[in-house]
């Protein structure tokens, strides 16, 4: 019953959490729902929003800075609406608040398209008109993780298409929660953030094809504000709360483990709009 009812949601994640587990009981499937937080998530349904997201993690090259990275992703920004036949609005993510040992990247480059058809129709073209434009791209920087990712709008960023801020934390879930618990979890989350009125969008991502083989990360859960000064009014307004009902959403830690915060700095590129 625990995979029919994930198939129905996502038949593809499914298959992938049981090829890296390797589970065999259904009862040990870990599924990975994630409710994002993300500026550029375009929603796709009614139900859970979801999107196809493209991920690179990089580094520049010696000598190379992020004006030289944007001077290319301007090109890019002519490149895509000319050349793409489905939507694709991307973003370069710079780390603000963070450990650099932990995030050694210089730069992450993230993409978004209303599915997954729409994303690979969009790295067709890629592959098959833009070698030209990646040769410069490659004389930038040099990107070590390539990936395709789902993510899923919670509460939507009033901000989309402009510069912000995301807080992203990794999170793994605890053994035997399946996706009904983190769904419903996540859902009285938003509901707390609304009622207590903390501003920000709240977005799911979820790694699929292409992440590391070793990462136990079930989602990546992202905290999207228009400013620091935005993101540090509801901090201060989050402090006064009672976190008791916060804490029983999440069944006082028994659902999923959560590391340390980080924020990112998120530059829109633009892109490809003519599917909309």
């Amino acid at each position: 019953m625990l995979a029919s009812q994930w198939e129905r949601y996502d038949p593809e994640v499914t298959i992938q959490i049981k090829e890296a587990k390797g589970f065999t009981n259904m009862k040990k499937i870990l599924i990975a729902v994630a409710f994002v937080f993300s500026a550029f998530s375009i929603p796709a349904n009614a139900d859970h929003h979801s999107r196809a997201m493209e991920f690179f993690a990089c580094n520049l090259n010696d000598g190379k800075d992020m004006s030289d990275l944007m001077k290319v992703a301007d090109e890019w920004r002519e490149f895509a609406d000319k050349n793409f036949s489905e939507t694709y609005q991307a973003g370069v993510m710079t780390p603000y608040l963070a450990t650099r040992s932990d995030h050694p990247m210089d730069f992450i480059w993230v993409g978004f398209s209303k599915d997954q058809a729409a994303l690979g129709t969009v790295a067709d073209e890629w592959i098959a008109k833009g070698q030209k434009l990646q040769a410069k791209f490659d004389a930038v920087s040099t990107c070590n993780a390539h990936s395709f990712w789902r993510t899923l709008e919670r509460r939507p960023f009033e901000g989309m298409g402009k510069p912000a801020f995301m807080q992203v934390r990794s999170c793994t879930a605890k053994e035997d929660v399946v996706w009904g618990q983190l769904y419903r979890a996540q859902t009285e989350t938003m509901e707390w953030l609304d009622k207590n009125e903390i501003a920000g969008g709240n977005y799911v991502w979820i790694p699929r094809v292409g992440d590391a083989r070793e990462s136990d990360v079930t989602y990546y859960d992202v905290w999207v504000t228009a400013s620091l000064a935005e993101r540090g009014a509801a901090v201060e307004k989050m402090g006064t709360l009672d976190w008791s009902e916060f804490r029983g959403i999440w069944g006082d830690g028994s659902l999923v483990e959560c590391d340390n915060a980080r924020v990112w700095a998120i530059q829109p590129v633009g892109g490809s709009t003519k599917a909309e």
